[in-house]
């Protein structure tokens, strides 16, 4: 059983593309044309991140790799600007001082994390996440900018991860409506920035797995979406023969590769869970949550008398 990121892909994460919406409805790429560049780019950015600069040397300290690079870039373009935080305040040298009010962590099933924002009683909300998710919240405005995206053509060895945001300002009542009801409030989202990344594939992975199936089952446990998934898994030859793809309303067939959502394995009971270790050699799990990869490798132990190997 393997974890992608730092395992299979570098986890380096750089930024290679910025797209932002501009008054025309099309989108400009900022890491080419940096004429867009202003602070209210780099609040989006800030809005719902959690890195948090060193307290002596002003460094960024990298919890997450994805924002960490974001907020690097931005913070080098707009020098007049650091990161200041004091609990749950952010300030901006032009804009002045925002009390984030509200964050939730990544939510699997909304696909995004959310954060909300008060300055002068005013409440702006943003979401980030996958550009799916992002792109249904915005009335598929994303669509044809991440068709684009994906026909771009990508060196050999890169695995690339595209995150998105959007916000809007809501009224006291949607911000109570977050906490109960949020997909009644996750709608005409505005303001729209996708973040291009190429992640790199591990030198001699592809050879290493390819000798690990000759004699071992292997699963591909990441928290990355369907395609993302597929995409790795046949840059590092995982996906190779009969491949099949499981959800929660897909029947279980024999397969050379399982491709299954973790909202599936979630659902799995030992028997069920069985039958899919039996009907298949080599695994992804996709949307896998830190739960869904826990409860995969235990129900594996009980399954193997503990014989797992992680690598």
């Amino acid at each position: 059983v393997s974890d992608k990121t730092g395992t299979i892909t570098t986890g380096e994460l750089n930024l290679v593309n910025m797209f932002v919406d501009n008054k025309t409805g099309s989108f400009q790429d900022l890491v080419e044309d940096q004429t867009g560049m202003n602070d209210k780019i780099l609040l989006r950015a800030l809005s719902c991140s959690q890195v948090q600069p060193h307290s002596q040397t002003g460094k960024l300290l990298k919890n997450d790799i994805a924002e960490e690079r974001i907020l690097q870039f931005l913070f080098d373009k707009l020098p007049d600007n650091k990161l200041v935080r004091n609990d749950d305040l952010v300030k901006i040298k032009h804009l002045g001082e925002f009390r984030r009010v509200m964050h939730r962590p990544f939510d699997y099933l909304l696909g995004v994390k959310i954060s909300v924002l008060e300055k002068d009683n005013g409440l702006m909300l943003h979401i980030q996440g996958t550009p799916e998710s992002i792109n249904t919240y915005c009335g598929n405005k994303l669509t044809n900018l991440l068709q684009q995206i994906q026909k771009t053509p990508a060196p050999n060895n890169v695995y690339r991860r595209v995150i998105a945001h959007a916000n809007k300002f809501i009224t006291p009542n949607e911000l109570q409506q977050l906490n109960t009801n949020p997909k009644d409030v996750l709608h005409t989202m505005r303001h729209c920035t996708v973040y291009v990344f190429h992640d790199y594939v591990v030198d001699g992975v592809e050879s290493a797995i390819k000798k690990i199936n000759k004699n071992y089952d292997f699963t591909l446990l990441t928290g990355d979406k369907q395609s993302s998934a597929i995409e790795i898994g046949k840059t590092v030859g995982i996906t190779t023969g009969n491949m099949q793809i499981f959800d929660l309303v897909s029947p279980i067939v024999t397969c050379d590769c399982a491709i299954v959502s973790g909202s599936l394995i979630d659902t799995l009971d030992y028997d069920r869970f069985k039958h899919l270790i039996n009907i298949s050699k080599r695994r992804i799990i996709y949307r896998a949550s830190p739960h869904t990869k826990q409860k995969y490798v235990n129900m594996l132990q009980a399954l193997n008398n503990g014989d797992v190997m992680m690598i």
